[in-house]
Order: C-alpha cells, then structure tokens, then sequence
C-alpha cells in the first residue's frame, strides 16, 4: 500500500513540474464544465496533467466546447448583420 502512494505522489510531482514549466492550460478548466467532472478527479490526475495542463488541444471534451464556441459566435455575427 505505502509503494502506491509514493507512486502517485512521484507522478502528482512530475505533473507539477509540467504545469511550473508554462505549458499549454486549457482555457476552460475553470468553467465548471460537466463533461469535464470525469476528467478532473485524483482518480485521473494523469490525464487532466496531460490534457488540461498540456495538451488541450488533443481533449475531445476542448475539441467539443471550441466547435461550440464557434458556432455560437457565428450565429451572433449572422444576427448582427441582419
């Protein structure tokens, strides 16, 4: 049991030394998203270092919520024109 924690606490630090290294952090880890709820848990720290602190741009869920944000915006220009 004592082997594992050391592990994940290795693992929690090596992903903190990520984040203080100034990589990519998605713009929409602080939205309260639901589809983010699964990712953003210890149970999956390895993945919210991953994608939220790293690479957001490979996430599904960033894919998702940009396409959305997109669309969004071009109904309100559309409407503005009109």
């Amino acid at each position: 049991m004592r082997r594992r924690a050391v592990r994940r606490l290795r693992i929690i630090e090596r992903g903190m030394k990520t984040v203080d290294q100034s990589v990519s952090v998605c713009p929409y880890i602080d939205r309260a998203d639901l589809r983010c709820a699964n990712r953003l848990t210890v149970l999956n720290l390895r993945e919210t270092f991953q994608f939220c602190f790293g690479q957001p741009q490979s996430c599904a869920v960033y894919c998702q919520i940009c396409l959305e944000e997109s669309r969004r915006n071009a109904a309100v220009a559309i409407a503005q024109t009109a």
